[in-house]
């Protein structure tokens, strides 16, 4: 009996945990905006304090687990730690009869080209723009710590709108002199200071580097069918040239102020420009259109004056994958000028995820990035502190990145308190709200789930294999690893119960660690087997 509780006592002292001390000035500050609903907070952030993520290097403890938890209940980016255990002492666990709920056995990463990571990131909107200069600079520095610095979020993409869109406070282009086809008349406006400006701060606080690209939603009015930025229509033949080289001169310009842009869309969400009512800016090219845009009048110019810059097509609905994609690569010239595709979140509900993998198998040199999302409904544009939004940002990012998806980018870094600005009240979500009245923001739940795959989930990794021992509904998870050996896995559990896993990976020489997951949470949970 005394050897028993020797064993036992010895277990103890091997599974033992530990948290982390909190710096009470760093945590969340919680607030219930709508006091209605128990479960829906936002932290609150100011001039002088904010909620921090931890900086330390998940995973450099030996023989240890480093695990951070976001969960419905209320706990932001908890840190635990957990001990791996020898294959003998997992034995004496289990003959002791602690049981656990499910096992990931992890495998080999895969090693090529289109499943490593490229980064997440948001839009640096007009609007985003315009609620930073609403806050006062230490209030301001704090929201740009959150997301870029290494007690944020450390997001590795920024994109941005070439010119206006809905979420500017008025249509406007580069080009505004009708017919000036040789743009003498180009130039960059106010909004693009204030984001050549934070687009450098962005670039100061990343530890990793910054990948940035840009996404046209129209050319200039006098450019188009129909005579104007807002609504459906398309590309007029005898401005194609001009046009491209509209775009290249956007690209000239940021990086004459200091801001390389690395990748650049064709257009966004081309297929709104079908429809002649659209609210906001916007323009139609068929697969077609834009294969003969591409290889005949904007892929040459790049090639030869930004050689480097990576170019991505469609940039639109799932829907519109894979025949988009199949149409455009048809064409050998067109193909050689495109990196890559972009995919939007809005009828994720409509057409699943496997068109993705689908069109990924088809193009296995082409990388896919997930270009934009955001979460409203038409009676709730902003949903204060919803857990289940942040939920919903979890569950479409690792579906899409177990569907042959690179990355994963959100829309606007922040707004307002009722979603905007907008000029066409087109408000929505956002992961950030800034209140200027109160010179406060709040991170909401969207905000944390992001934080879990951009700090954890680096540029440098591979999606890798792994084998769920039970299928169990509404428990995803991901596993990545980058060169060195570093292993990140993400586990989102949408079940309102809690599970215990057990984590196998063959390269700790038998180590295994079990973790409990609570209900309705993210994880991330980083280790590196080689100093087992």
């Amino acid at each position: 009996m005394r050897a028993r509780a020797n064993v036992f006592l010895y277990l103890l002292l091997v599974l033992v945990h530990s948290k982390a001390e909190s710096n009470l000035q760093n945590e969340c500050r919680k607030r219930f905006i709508k006091p209605s609903d128990p479960d829906n907070f936002v932290c609150v952030c100011n001039a002088t304090v904010c909620h921090t993520l931890p900086d330390d290097d998940a995973w450099g403890r030996q023989q240890q687990l480093t695990m951070f938890t976001t969960s419905k209940e209320g706990k932001r980016f908890e840190r635990s730690i957990w001990n791996f255990v020898s294959k003998k002492s997992d034995l004496l666990r289990q003959q002791l009869g602690d049981t656990f709920d499910n096992e990931i056995t992890v495998g080999r990463p895969r090693r090529s080209s289109h499943t490593l990571i490229k980064g997440f990131g948001a839009a640096l909107t007009d609007a985003a723009a315009i609620n930073l200069n609403s806050l006062d600079e230490a209030a301001k520095d704090k929201l740009i710590s959150a997301y870029f610095s290494t007690k944020g979020s450390e997001y590795s993409i920024v994109r941005i709108p070439i010119a206006s869109c809905d979420f500017s406070t008025r249509e406007y282009s580069y080009a505004e002199v009708e017919g000036d086809t040789t743009l003498k008349h180009f130039k960059l406006v106010d909004e693009d200071g204030w984001k050549v400006g934070y687009l450098k701060e962005f670039q100061k606080r990343s530890s990793h580097g910054l990948y940035v690209f840009a996404s046209p939603w129209s050319a200039p009015g006098w450019m188009k069918s129909n005579g104007r930025m807002k609504g459906g229509g398309t590309l007029l033949d005898k401005y194609r040239e001009s046009y491209a080289e509209y775009l290249v001169r956007f690209l000239q310009e940021y990086n004459n102020a200091g801001v390389d842009i690395q990748g650049m869309t064709v257009q966004n969400e081309p297929s709104t420009g079908s429809d002649p009512d659209y609210s906001f800016q916007t323009m139609y090219f068929s697969a077609e259109d834009e294969e003969q845009f591409v290889k005949n009048y904007l892929g040459p110019q790049l090639a030869q004056k930004f050689p480097t810059l990576e170019l991505m097509i469609d940039d639109d609905f799932r829907g519109s994958l894979p025949d988009f994609a199949d149409v455009f690569f048809n064409d050998t010239d067109a193909a050689s000028y495109a990196n890559g595709i972009a995919v939007h979140w809005y009828d994720r509900e409509k057409v699943g995820p496997s068109v993705l993998l689908k069109t990924k198998e088809a193009h296995p040199d082409k990388f896919i990035l997930s270009t934009e999302a955001c979460s409203y409904d038409k009676d709730v544009r902003v949903d204060y502190g919803s857990w289940k939004r942040g939920d919903n940002y979890a569950k479409d990012i690792l579906e899409n990145l177990l569907h042959g998806v690179s990355g994963w980018v959100d829309w606007n870094l922040a707004l307002n308190m009722e979603g905007g600005p907008n000029w066409v009240q087109n408000y929505v979500d956002s992961p950030i709200l800034v209140n200027a009245q109160k010179q406060e923001f709040y991170l909401q739940p969207m905000y944390y789930v992001l934080a879990h795959f951009s700090k954890y989930v680096k540029p440098t990794m591979f999606l890798s294999d792994f084998k769920l021992k039970k299928q169990i509904p509404d428990l995803d998870v991901a596993v990545f690893q980058d060169p060195s050996n570093n292993k990140t896995i993400v586990i989102r559990n949408a079940q309102n119960r809690d599970f215990e896993v057990k984590i196998s990976d063959a390269s700790c020489n038998g180590h295994t660690v079990i973790v409990p997951i609570d209900a309705n949470s993210v994880n991330s949970l980083a280790y590196r087997c080689n100093v087992l």
